[in-house]
């Protein structure tokens, strides 16, 4: 069994412990030797694994997961991260509208500093890695809004936005407008951050430093 994988079960009791399901475990352990110095990655397997071995967990560890996880970036897995330790996650779209009414162009879309806030190596690859965690299943980017006061100030006087409806508003017949969205953690990514993102270790109260 993997040194990382010992390490995520060491404040499991021994009795707790069971085999894990092969379809979970045999695909989990060979992508587990293939991650290499991708530690954002190798936590996930890691944690996926001791929740697979973890009588209290085992139903949590789908398998599916491993799919995923080899789908994901390392900033991808960061933001799942930080998916699990905060609340709001506000991101804003910038258009182009006609003054006439006829239409609109999206200028900016899944705009957010979610990237910069989550520790990602390239945060301006932010609302491509949105896209992709939606495409799995993960998250939701929904049409909808929160609707406490100054929840988007910082996103619409960020300079990136500023100067994106500066350069709208000087277009002939067009002004910017902005859209706020939220983006939400589905079912099953609630599922995926109890079974892979947080330390298994931090069930039973010790530190997930490692």
């Amino acid at each position: 069994m993997s040194t990382k994988v010992a390490e995520k079960l060491s404040e499991t009791p021994t009795e707790e412990i069971v085999e894990p399901k092969p379809h979970v475990a045999g695909p989990a352990l060979e992508a587990l030797r293939w991650t290499g110095h991708e530690d954002s990655l190798r936590d996930l397997y890691a944690n996926l694994l001791a929740a697979s071995m973890d009588m209290k967990t085992a139903s949590m560890a789908h398998p599916s997961f491993v799919e995923i996880i080899k789908q994901l970036t390392p900033d991808e897995a960061r933001l799942m991260k930080y998916f699990s330790t905060e609340n709001l996650f506000p991101i804003i779209h910038v258009r182009a509208q006609s003054e006439d009414g006829s239409g609109y162009q999206d200028i900016l879309v899944n705009f957010s500093v979610l990237g910069e806030a989550a520790g990602c190596e390239n945060p301006n690859l932010t609302p491509s890695y949105l896209d992709n965690l939606a495409r799995l299943g993960l998250i939701q980017m929904p049409e909808v809004h929160y609707t406490a006061p100054n929840v988007y100030d910082e996103l619409e006087n960020h300079p990136s936005i500023v100067e994106a409806r500066k350069q709208i508003d000087n277009l002939e017949s067009h002004k910017s407008s902005v859209e706020q969205r939220i983006v939400r953690t589905t079912q099953l990514g609630q599922q995926f951050i109890k079974a892979c993102v947080t330390d298994h270790r931090d069930l039973y109260g010790a530190s997930s430093e490692s």
